[in-house]
């Protein structure tokens, strides 16, 4: 319901991404509803945008494959599938899409230049400022089936709203 309710954009930070865009085992559908909203925006012709923050690499290498899959690598891909979308457009999946990690540098107390990546653990979904569901459920089948593991999450809605402008255009 959130993802379908965007309106500008939609913020997830998540430790593991793993769900169904193609014909598979996956049986989340927390992408196909992501590509549903974006496709939307595309055929309106609105500025729209996802940013998923997740971590550079987890520790199982399987996990950081399907996650690299389902959001970046192939035509099967939540990129891909943008692009498909876009096909014969001048547009660029970027300008509705952007998968990202934490990565930090700074100068040591020696005055040498140190850099790390910042490990996401967190769950979270930020829909246009008014909704955000915070929980420990994973974007993965393991969390989203209800069979797998016990999860806890929030729904926050805030309808004390601000006067403000998105992209030039009231939020709601």
């Amino acid at each position: 319901e959130a993802i379908a309710s965007a309106h500008h954009y939609i913020y997830i930070e998540q430790q593991y991404f793993i769900t169904a865009l193609a014909d598979g085992d996956v049986q989340n559908q927390i992408g196909r509803a992501i590509l549903q909203r974006i496709e939307s925006a595309i055929a309106d012709s609105r500025t729209f945008r996802v940013y998923i923050v997740i971590p550079m690499k987890v520790s199982a290498d399987a996990v950081s494959y399907w996650t690299r899959h389902t959001l970046l690598q192939g035509e099967s891909s939540l990129w891909g599938c943008v692009q498909a979308m876009l096909h014969g457009s001048v547009s660029d999946p970027s300008e509705y899409l952007s998968v990202c990690w934490l990565h930090q540098a700074a100068k040591s107390p020696m005055g040498e230049w140190k850099e790390a990546t910042t490990f996401v653990h967190s769950k979270a979904l930020i829909v246009d400022d008014r909704v955000a569901v915070i929980g420990s459920a994973n974007v993965n089948d393991r969390s989203m089936r209800g069979d797998g593991d016990s999860e806890l999450g929030a729904i926050i809605h805030d309808e004390d709203l601000e006067e403000r402008l998105m992209d030039g255009r009231p939020p709601l």
